[in-house]
């Protein structure tokens, strides 16, 4: 592995940021710091690309340490207004100039003593008068004379179309203006001292004398006044040393607009160059123009016009319109940048399609993974999903995905849609009788239903008759006895290697729960009948309220089971699901009854490992765990091997994924994760892989909860950041503490 390629991997965010710059990647270097906190280095790349939002946002960050609340949204001009009134001059002429506000700016540029910038935003504003005065309180007289000359061929071009009085008092003014100002710098024309012709005022005698005298641009501009076009572009294109800007603005007169812009190009005038260019219906120059100058969204106009259409997908993605740059790279056939746009443009769906007629089917799973349940675009996302990742032969995540409750949709086509990709995975998976079922679901949903009805005939077609309706062991009907004394009463839940079921105790006359382990040749079967003694011997062990309680355990042909209190409620996951925020209050009582019950775990040595939302449940009156069935108690390391991670991904400990020692508080960091998932709807750190949560857990840190839930109160924040630290010594040092912190939280 390279070097560069590692720090992209593991490397802290502000590392991979100076990285990416150094490699002119400024856009992947601008999100790096970000991501790492580095604002002020963002906002500064923000500007060098011309990224308005992302400047303003960490500029204000960079100042503020926030967005202040009730600015949410600001453009530049804005944002410059409250830095200005806030006394932050300097950033505030950065957004004045971002925002192209050239009054706001000069007068910026003023307070800060910078009279030489603020004529040059004066003169981009075309306040020439005003440019003029600041050039020369800063020193530069030739700038100064240039920008009379601008005003004096501006208020020229007025007077050609017509007499207008005032714009006539005005260019009296400013030629008197730029002849004194000749004077001083002791310019003359070597004829008794006087101040030379004004570049651009009539002379005495004809065009051909002042030619003669060797006066050419007066003799140009005198040509052009008499509207002799012809000679004044023969004295332009056949005299070398005319001033640039001189001349391109009487090619301009002449209407050679590209003749014009090329000129101002080489004087890097370059909106005035995109201007002309435009005029000039040269339509590739005049987008790189405004490119160069900074306007994406201009460039991207004139690239339209000039059909090059991934230039103009480029420049309006630059320009903040990632809808519109999906639209030409479309046009350009640029499918994989079309669907890089829809993603910016948060059109998913629209996205996935495109990368799948790209063929680009790993691009395509990805923006589809990314569809959160709660999402409204879930369960067309899914569906979408689901044939990709059939011909990845990924059967286990788009089943998982199918059996979400999300992707059950509405009554309907939905639901059809459903059930025939369920049928579809269970088919490719073997299981041909579950796949049937699907199918003939979706057919009962949806009647025409082409592709489920055709399934429902092939597969029929090739199924043996249905054998008589057994139970094996450890799948018992209601009313079957258990070791005499259990009677059946119902199933709560079945899985790979057991039952749940709820029975009635006919010695006590008590209602238990009783889970079953069948007893098999293979080493999974044999796993699960040890971790089932484990949960036996853990949990007879713990005497806590909080902790569910186990009864008895026994033997039967095939198997074990063990019967333990049969709690009346629902799983937190379901809660979680239903109730969106949960009340502070209740999630203090659960936290709390969460640590309580592991805090008397950990005072016999017993870890948990796998605490998660399945594992809670809850009703009314208090709330217990369950399943120890890969707990650790002292040095036992049985169920476990050397670097291996036992437990659930999404709430495992740092400690714990590295397969280092763990003690209580690697218990204490899934209280951490379970309070996230409770005050946010989320886990903290998710992904598609194990890898990629495992990452999270060690280097990413702990998503800003106060952006997620901005009422939140503060010690809340606190305690989820101090539970989730990624070194344990860093964490509360026990349950008790944690319990002490709960109840301080305010509600």
């Amino acid at each position: 592995m390279t070097k560069t390629l590692f720090s992209n991997l593991f490397g802290d965010p502000r590392s991979r940021a100076e990285t990416a710059e150094k490699e002119g990647r400024k856009a992947e270097a601008l999100r790096l710091y970000a991501k790492g906190g580095d604002h002020r280095q963002a906002a500064k790349l923000a500007v060098d690309l011309r990224n308005v939002p992302a400047a303003v946002e960490h500029t204000l960050r960079t100042l503020f340490g926030r967005i202040p609340e009730g600015y949410e949204g600001l453009d530049a001009a804005q944002a410059a207004e409250l830095l200005a009134k806030s006394g932050k001059l300097k950033d505030a002429l950065t957004l004045f100039d971002l925002a192209e506000a050239w009054p706001q700016a000069a007068e910026v540029a003023l307070k800060l003593q910078q009279p030489s910038r603020a004529a040059l935003y004066f003169e981009r504003g075309k306040s020439y008068d005003q440019a003029a005065l600041f050039y020369q309180r800063a020193g530069q007289p030739t700038d100064a004379l240039r920008v009379y000359e601008l005003e004096a061929v501006r208020l020229r071009e007025i007077l050609r179309r017509g007499p207008d009085p005032a714009a006539q008092a005005v260019l009296e003014k400013v030629e008197r203006q730029r002849a004194e100002l000749l004077t001083r710098a002791g310019r003359t024309d070597g004829k008794g001292g006087d101040p030379p012709r004004d570049a651009g005022s009539p002379s005495p005698g004809s065009p051909r004398q002042l030619e003669s005298d060797g006066d050419v641009r007066a003799a140009i501009e005198a040509f052009l006044a008499s509207g002799n076009k012809d000679q004044a572009l023969r004295l332009l294109e056949g005299r070398r040393g005319l001033d640039r800007r001189f001349k391109a603005e009487a090619f301009r007169r002449l209407g050679r607009l590209v003749e014009a812009a090329q000129l101002y190009v080489s004087l890097g005038s370059m909106r005035e160059a995109a201007d002309l260019f435009e005029q000039g219906r040269d339509w590739a120059r005049a987008a790189t123009a405004w490119e160069t100058a900074r306007d994406p969204l201009r460039a991207a106009e004139a690239f339209e016009r000039a059909e090059r259409f991934s230039d103009a997908g480029r420049c309006y993605l630059a320009a903040a319109k990632p809808e519109a740059a999906a639209r030409l790279y479309l046009r350009g056939g640029d499918l994989l940048g079309a669907g890089a746009a829809l993603e910016q443009a948060g059109r998913r769906l629209d996205a996935a399609n495109i990368y799948q007629k790209a063929n680009d089917l790993s691009r395509a799973a990805r923006v589809l993974r990314s569809v959160m349940p709660e999402e409204p675009e879930y369960l067309a996302a899914t569906h979408l999903l689901a044939p990709i990742l059939l011909k990845q032969r990924a059967f286990d995540e788009a089943l998982a995905r199918l059996q979400t409750p999300a992707a059950s949709g509405p009554p309907g086509h939905s639901s059809a849609e459903t059930f025939y990709w369920q049928g579809r995975v269970l088919e490719a998976l073997g299981s041909d009788s579950e796949a049937l079922a699907r199918y003939r679901l979706a057919v009962a949903l949806k009647p025409d239903h082409a592709e489920a009805a055709l399934r429902v005939r092939t597969l029929a077609e090739k199924a043996p008759a249905r054998p008589p309706v057994t139970f094996t062991p450890g799948e018992w009907p209601a009313g079957h006895r258990l070791a005499n004394r259990y009677e059946i009463l119902g199933t709560l839940g079945k899985g790979g290697m057991g039952c749940v079921y709820r029975a009635r105790d006919t010695a006590l006359g008590e209602v238990v729960a009783i889970k079953t382990v069948m007893r098999g040749q293979g080493e999974s079967s044999n796993e699960h009948e040890e971790r089932l003694l484990r949960e036996i011997q853990i949990c007879r062990k713990i005497d806590h309220p909080n902790v569910v309680r186990v009864f008895d355990f026994g033997r039967f042909p095939g198997g074990l089971f063990l019967t333990m209190e049969l709690i009346e409620g629902q799983g937190l996951d379901v809660l979680m699901r239903e109730i969106d925020p949960p009340p502070l209050e209740q999630v203090r009582r659960i936290l709390s009854e969460v640590a309580s019950g592991l805090g008397a775990a950990h005072a016999l040595q017993i870890i948990h490992r796998d605490l998660k939302p399945t594992n809670v449940i809850l009703n009314d009156k208090r709330l217990k765990i369950l399943d120890f069935g890969v707990a650790k108690i002292g040095d036992d390391v049985r169920l476990t091997q050397t670097g291996f991670a036992v437990g659930s991904p999404l709430y495992m400990s740092p400690e714990q994924l590295q397969g280092l020692p763990i003690d209580g508080r690697s218990d204490l960091y899934a209280v951490g994760i379970l309070a996230f998932a409770l005050l946010a709807g989320y886990e903290p750190f998710h992904g598609e892989t194990f890898t990629t949560i495992a990452m999270g857990h060690l280097q990413s840190p702990v998503p800003d909860l106060h952006r997620i839930r901005p009422a939140l109160p503060r010690p809340w924040i606190n305690l989820v950041e101090k539970l989730l630290e990624k070194r344990a010594e860093d964490r509360p040092r026990n349950a008790a503490a944690v319990i002490d912190l709960l109840a301080t939280m305010p509600v």
